[in-house]
């Protein structure tokens, strides 16, 4: 019965932790590609692209 009870709890700290993560990545994203200068967020929290994004460089792969 210990084992079901600590699998469940392992289980949801496992699925709440994965939660967490990604709104605290998505939330990274958006603020790394509003200081690049990729995207902008209006007033409201609406993301819109910027049409004027010129890269000054390109990744090679």
């Amino acid at each position: 019965m210990e084992y079901l009870i600590f699998a469940t709890v392992i289980i949801g700290v496992g699925w709440s932790s994965y939660k967490i993560g990604l709104k605290e990545g998505g939330e990274k994203m958006i603020g790394m590609l509003e200081i690049l200068g990729i995207i902008y967020t209006d007033e409201d929290d609406n993301v819109h692209p910027n049409k004027l994004y010129e890269p000054t460089y390109r990744v090679k792969k």
